[in-house]
């Protein structure tokens, strides 16, 4: 499979995200300069190194939420990750 049929197909596993709307998102890509890919590459690879997600609530929260404001009870329960 090419890289831009891939591509629309890990669009397509986005919630509400059909296959036309995947192909614009990967031809929007297209588009885009250099610089813009490689920002997108790095948040998206930071995301999962810098969000957490409580195991009761289910909520998000980033490194600094979970250590200044302990905004969900639960949260105290859980393992250190960061």
């Amino acid at each position: 499979m090419d890289s831009i049929n891939k591509l629309i197909e890990y669009f397509s596993e986005f919630p509400g995200i059909g296959p036309r709307q995947a192909k614009r998102f990967a031809y929007f890509l297209l588009t885009k300069n250099k610089s813009y890919l490689e920002s997108l590459t790095k948040n998206i690879n930071e995301l999962k190194q810098s969000i957490r997600t409580c195991g009761q609530c289910f909520k998000f929260y980033t490194k600094d939420e979970i250590k200044k404001l302990k905004m969900c009870p639960q949260i105290q329960k859980l393992p250190d990750y960061f």
